[in-house]
């Protein structure tokens, strides 16, 4: 199970170009890694006493692929703490990694501002986005905490990369639950009509019902959950999408069945 929590409020922007130390990139491959010569000025790694990486300034030197801060493979507690990032193909990359803090930091003209991938119980929270591509992306994850953030010119605020084969199947699983709950619906409401009824005619009402389903679907993804077609997907989002195809699915049986389809039967001799 993966809980996002996603909220922002007006935490102050601070302007790219600090006064803050510039430093090099810095890449943790373990929690043997958090020690002076990559970056942490504070702490154990514990809860009580976690590492602290702060008060630096990185930018990207042209270099491909760059990326600002790794956290790779840690389980210790660390906080990434006043800290500016621009120009980067990712500002700060969080990959199979637990208990990671991003507080109060300034990402800038980034394609990935931060990304957190395979990883738990992390947190971004006060931090300022400004002009990035993806200012948080969060792809198979679970309790990561999105709160108190500012968002300014960026292409996508808070994303949450659901995989295409998740998409294809609770789609798939939307569509046949919507016709399995229909077909339940209309045996029960008229068994010995739907027997009297040619299968031609069953095709046809099946697929008018698929129209209406369509239709409602198209309206829920294009108006009411706009963030879809951002990429600002998230599971609760995913699962609103799954409740309107199977609810529109039986909607539309019972529509079809009850007030008649003349308008796509074909009338038959």
């Amino acid at each position: 199970m993966l809980l996002l929590l996603v909220s922002s409020s007006s935490a102050p922007v601070v302007a790219s170009g600090s006064d803050l130390p510039d430093h090099e990139s810095i890449r943790i491959d373990n929690d043997s890694q958090f020690d002076l010569s990559h970056g942490v000025s504070l702490g154990t790694g514990a809860l009580d006493d976690p590492y602290v990486i702060q008060d630096i300034e990185i930018v990207d030197s042209s270099t491909p692929f760059f990326t600002g801060i790794a956290v790779r493979n840690t389980t210790a507690y660390v906080i990434l703490r006043n800290i500016t990032i621009s120009n980067a193909d990712i500002g700060i990359h969080i990959d199979n990694a637990r208990n990671v803090v991003v507080s109060n930091c300034v990402l800038s003209n980034n394609e990935f501002a931060v990304a957190i991938r395979y990883s738990r119980d992390c947190s971004v929270l006060n931090s300022s986005f400004l002009d990035n591509g993806y200012a948080v992306s969060i792809y198979e994850s679970r309790e990561i905490l999105v709160s108190g953030n500012t968002y300014i010119g960026n292409d996508v605020n808070n994303s949450l990369e659901v995989p295409t084969w998740v998409i294809a199947w609770f789609g798939a699983l939307a569509i046949v639950g919507a016709m399995l709950l229909a077909i339940l619906l209309v045996l029960i409401g008229g068994l010995g009509r739907l027997r009297r009824r040619p299968l031609l005619r069953i095709l046809a009402r099946a697929a008018s019902c698929v129209v209406i389903q369509s239709l409602v679907i198209v309206l829920v993804t294009g108006y009411i959950v706009p963030e879809f077609n951002q990429g600002d997907m998230s599971w609760g989002m995913l699962a609103i999408l799954t409740y309107a195809a199977v609810g529109s699915g039986v909607a539309a049986v019972v529509f079809v069945s009850v007030y008649g389809s003349r308008w796509v039967e074909p009338q038959l001799a």
